[in-house]
């Protein structure tokens, strides 16, 4: 038996499709309500997908700390094509992180929460998962308030 014990993150091409999703996501908010949101208190479509993105590179650089350069998310992503390519950009920095299982089972003290727990790349993989899988339901139930008839969202 090795050493190596941990489960394997096998959730890269579900993930990848999941982030296709939301690349197809912002397609489907019509130009005139990215701005939009059911409530003043609540974010507008662009904030959610800013959002994610920069949640993203947030944890790649307070968790995994991978040393490589945020793209500035709130100041360069406002357009829906500078929002794609956001996502493109993100989900292939975190693919190329999670993709290797040492940084999976390394331990992260994060920089900004000194407070924070350590936790795994595990943990941190997984709790971004579920922050795009979250937020895909507002865009979602936002669309569905719009009366857009929103794409299928099951995942193969």
């Amino acid at each position: 038996m090795s050493a190596d014990t941990s489960p394997r993150f096998d959730i890269l091409s579900t993930w990848e499709n999941l982030n296709g999703m939301l690349i197809g996501l912002v397609d489907e908010v019509p130009d005139d309500k990215m701005e939009w949101s059911p409530k003043q208190e609540l974010w507008s479509f662009r904030h959610i997908f800013q959002h994610l993105c920069e949640a993203r590179e947030q944890w790649l650089n307070r968790g995994f700390a991978d040393g490589e350069t945020d793209i500035g998310i709130y100041q360069n992503a406002h357009s829906k094509e500078e929002i794609k390519r956001a996502f493109e950009d993100t989900w292939r920095r975190l693919e190329r992180t999670i993709s290797n299982q040492g940084n999976l089972d390394a331990v992260y003290r994060d920089k900004w929460w000194a407070e924070a727990p350590p936790r795994t790349g595990h943990w941190l993989a997984f709790h971004l998962l579920e922050h795009d899988i979250h937020h895909r339901a507002d865009i979602l139930l936002y669309l569905g308030l719009l009366d857009v008839e929103t794409p299928q969202v099951w995942t193969p």
